[in-house]
């Protein structure tokens, strides 16, 4: 019985030594939640400053462009003239906010996320490949020409020495019409080309580096096979009872 009381008491002190690790794997998590939220919001607030009104959303993962500062014609992906200065300013607000090397090193990557409305794109690979193009789109204005924005291409990912390290920043992504804005269109009037230009958009994803959350998933997996064990002892005492 003595025997059992002290591995009893070990197995309780490893649990709480991994209760106090995933406490502070957590509060790593938060931290990098609270940094993010605090960079999109410092961009949206040099945007606005500039005339430009982008929404932070999705939890403060999310930098949303309306259409009223960039938006997309029915079944296009260019970025139009009208909207040139808007793409101008946001892509040096995002390359200000990205060059600080303690932003690179919370983020794994950055999104460039291209959006179509309901209305089926018959050509090609469908609203699927419009929204990918969309978002490729905006890429090429801001890269693809040496210039003030080319920067953004060569960025890597500070985050977590190791495989990630040094890996491409920013990447591009499309959804087709899967995720719409939930803002109500505007009446079509007689003539006017179908479908929710506030779904034709371009938003901006910041995903973070996830070690904690790798270290997480190592932690409860070793609490669960304690938990375990300790029952196991707790039964083998009520026994010796």
């Amino acid at each position: 019985m003595r025997l059992s009381l002290i591995e009893l008491r070990e197995s309780l002190s490893e649990i709480k030594e991994s209760q106090q690790a995933v406490a502070a794997a957590l509060e790593g998590v938060g931290l990098r939640e609270k940094s993010l939220e605090g960079m999109l919001e410092d961009i949206q607030k040099d945007l606005k400053e500039r005339g430009i009104e982008v929404i932070v959303t999705e939890n403060g993962t999310v930098l949303r462009i309306p259409e009223k500062a960039l938006s997309f014609q029915s079944t296009r992906y260019e970025i139009q003239e009208q909207y040139r200065p808007a793409a101008d300013l946001i892509g040096a607000a995002l390359l200000k906010a990205l060059r600080a090397e303690h932003n690179r090193r919370i983020l794994d990557t950055v999104f460039i996320e291209g959006h179509t409305d309901a209305v089926p794109y018959e050509t090609g690979m469908g609203n699927w490949g419009l929204s990918t193009y969309r978002a490729i789109s905006l890429w090429l204005y801001w890269t693809k020409e040496p210039g003030t924005y080319s920067e953004l291409k060569g960025l890597k990912s500070l985050a977590d020495a190791g495989a990630n390290e040094g890996r491409p920043l920013i990447s591009t992504s499309g959804y087709a019409e899967t995720r719409p804005t939930g803002v109500a269109p505007p009446q079509a009037a007689e003539g006017k080309t179908p479908g929710n230009p506030a779904d034709r958009r371009i938003d901006i994803r910041f995903t973070l580096a996830s070690q904690e959350k790798k270290d997480l998933t190592g932690l409860q997996e070793k609490l669960r096979k304690m938990q375990s064990k300790t029952d196991e002892l707790i039964e083998k005492l009520e026994e010796l009872k």
